[in-house]
């Protein structure tokens, strides 16, 4: 989080579940969710079963999503020009994909 709040705002963490955590992973989950509730982070979008039953624990700053496609429209709505974004998650949950969709809606722009 750290890198993302030195960037500039609107700033735009997007997250997938981790599902390298083992038993804790709820906790895990929810313990971070209540860190990036603390810091000046805009935006938390997520996506995935875990991150879905902690989001109260983000204080009102995540919206979560069942599909991929509805998390790359969201995101395709707050991205502005000058935004930073930072996505993290397992890599089964695809999070590159909602870069990569990013990266091809500015290009399509250019």
């Amino acid at each position: 989080c750290a890198i993302l709040e030195a960037l500039p705002a609107p700033r735009i963490l997007v997250l997938g579940d981790m599902a390298e955590l083992g038993t804790d992973s709820l906790q895990h989950h929810r313990e971070l969710a209540e860190f990036i509730a603390s810091r000046p982070i805009e935006h938390v979008l997520t996506l995935g079963e875990r991150f879905g039953a902690v989001t109260p624990s983000f204080g009102g700053k995540a919206s979560h999503f069942s599909a991929r496609d509805a998390l790359h429209s969201a995101l395709a709505k707050l991205c502005t020009p000058g935004a930073s974004v930072l996505a993290k998650g397992a890599n089964s949950m695809q999070m590159g994909s909602a870069i990569a969709h990013i990266k091809e809606k500015y290009r399509e722009m250019a």
